[in-house]
């Protein structure tokens, strides 16, 4: 399963039709691609080789019928991970997240595993995907839960800042609407116990 070099998968004498006919069946679109496909795409990205498309959004759209940002995100991981990433993705859904904290598990020849390193090939894939799935568990960092408290501060101190700016520019119908909501919030407020200091 080791991916070709760039130079030995778009030869420059390869136009991107025959590259686009001979790649139809790769899964990019369902979001399991080989860093080979992601390098190619890049290529074609940077050195603008279009074909008959006008740019890189419309190529996107018309010969891999998906949009330029999940292509461009594609490329992105390619270049902050490198090819070991979409080795471990290809072996088990991983989001961006997961992979990041198993990372120092897998390298572009394959996936540590119990000490020992386990070659990106089809008849390991069972193993790695056993595998990586245990580490997953593991390692997957825990999402933070943000204190519901501290949101609601952080939320209307925001909601203050940005009622400065606008107050001069209400007309007559939305003060009165704002006044409405801020009555309503000043109610549950209270029902709460807190207690609006006035200044």
């Amino acid at each position: 399963m080791q991916d070709k070099n760039v130079s030995e998968v778009v030869p420059q004498n390869v136009s991107v039709d025959r590259w686009l006919g001979r790649r139809e069946t790769f899964a990019l679109i369902a979001g399991r691609c080989s860093a080979a496909d992601i390098e190619c795409l890049r290529e074609i990205r940077d050195k603008k080789k279009y074909g008959d498309c006008k740019n890189w959004d419309d190529f996107c759209r018309s010969e891999l019928k998906t949009s330029r940002r999940k292509i461009d995100t594609a490329i992105g991981q390619l270049e902050r991970h490198g090819r070991a990433f979409f080795h471990a993705t290809q072996a088990l859904r991983l989001t961006e997240a997961e992979y990041v904290a198993i990372k120092e598990y897998v390298s572009e020849e394959g996936a540590m595993l119990e000490g020992q390193l386990v070659p990106w090939a089809p008849e390991n894939g069972a193993r790695i995907a056993d595998g990586l799935a245990k580490l997953r568990a593991i390692a997957a960092p825990k999402q933070k839960r943000c204190d519901g408290f501290e949101a609601l501060l952080k939320h209307f101190t925001t909601l203050n800042e940005k009622l400065e700016k606008i107050t001069d520019t209400l007309d007559d119908r939305q003060r009165i609407s704002l006044g409405n909501v801020l009555q309503k919030l000043s109610f549950l407020a209270e029902r709460r116990g807190v207690k609006l200091i006035q200044r």
